[in-house]
């Protein structure tokens, strides 16, 4: 979740300081044992360079250690907005389930009344069709008999 998001920021971005400042230290202290072993000047300048450029490449370190951070923050933050689409369409879908299945049960009373009902008129249209025939034929012997 995101607590789990925000505790692996912290220890992404406390290891990139603490790799800072041991590389920093670490360069300062190279300067130092050079200049109190080397005796000549050119020789301590060239070794306060080299342990300036060190500094200089640690300090430099630090936007490339917040980048990739960053993406890897969000990397996760998309892997926990993928898990919570996917928990919100799941959800949904037992929603519409269930919804569909309730609706179904009221409805299936309804539709088999409405199919009797329906049987109940055609046996009711089939037999004014046999007693119209049959009052067609009593017209018909009624006609002869005058």
């Amino acid at each position: 979740g995101l607590g789990a998001l925000g505790a692996s920021l912290e220890a992404d971005m406390q290891e990139s300081v603490l790799s800072t400042v041991w590389l920093a230290g670490g360069a300062l202290f190279m300067v130092f044992v050079a200049t109190s072993l080397l005796d000549g000047f050119w020789q301590d300048l060239l070794a306060l360079g080299v342990g300036g450029f060190l500094v200089y490449l640690s300090l430099l370190s630090i936007p490339l250690k917040r980048a990739d951070t960053k993406n890897k923050v969000r990397q996760r933050a998309q892997e926990l907005v993928a898990r919570v689409q996917e928990a919100m369409q799941q959800d949904l879908e037992d929603r519409l389930a269930e919804t569909a299945e309730s609706v179904t049960r009221v409805v299936a009373p309804l539709e088999e009344a409405a199919l009797d009902e329906i049987a109940t008129l055609e046996a009711l249209e089939e037999e004014r069709r046999a007693m119209a025939a049959r009052l067609e034929e009593f017209q018909q012997r009624v006609a002869t008999i005058q």
